[in-house]
């Protein structure tokens, strides 16, 4: 561990740590403040990476439902890669104003009209994914809950299901964010 000039980056959830020391150490009793001391002497620069909040949610999920309708082939690379690039900007700029609806649709221009359902449901959920206490803002969960919602959509189509992707939302939302799930 002492090479010079050499850095060494962990990237981990830092109550993991805190149990994996308490764990370390066994039956010794440990008081947090012990257990921080520790953990001060592993980790010189914690840098805490805060949870997504509703406009990043909202960016996250309008470019990974405009990345799936470039896939479906509803829109092009370019209009893509346009919409993204603005989308980034916006939510760069949040301080300016929050990321709406009307702002995401600017930002594809005339794609927009080709995205009108996922500007909706990035719109109407993103509030839902970065406060609800089982997805938290969590872009990994986010991605999951996208994953999964494709999966059921396949599923319902191989079975001849006439669902709306739109009401598949709303049931893995209820699924996913229901206070007993």
């Amino acid at each position: 561990l002492f090479i010079d000039r050499t850095a060494f980056i962990i990237a981990a959830d830092e109550q993991m740590i805190r149990n994996a020391v308490k764990s370390h150490f066994g039956e010794m009793e440990l008081s947090d403040d012990l257990v921080t001391s520790y953990f001060d002497k592993l980790i010189q620069v914690p840098i805490r990476v805060p949870r997504l909040g509703p406009n990043e949610v909202k960016g996250y999920l309008i470019l990974l439902l405009a990345d799936l309708a470039r896939r479906r082939k509803l829109i092009s690379l370019s209009e893509l890669e346009q919409g993204q690039t603005r989308v980034i900007e916006a939510i760069k700029k949040s301080w300016a104003g929050a990321l709406t609806a009307k702002r995401i649709r600017e930002a594809f221009g005339p794609a927009a009209s080709k995205l009108s359902h996922e500007i909706e449901i990035a719109d109407q959920i993103a509030g839902i994914m970065a406060t609800s206490k089982k997805i938290n803002g969590n872009p990994r969960l986010i991605k999951r809950f996208l994953n999964n919602l494709v999966i059921r959509e396949r599923v319902a189509e191989a079975q001849s299901m006439s669902v709306s992707f739109a009401e598949l939302v709303k049931l893995q939302l209820l699924e996913r964010c229901s206070a007993k799930a």
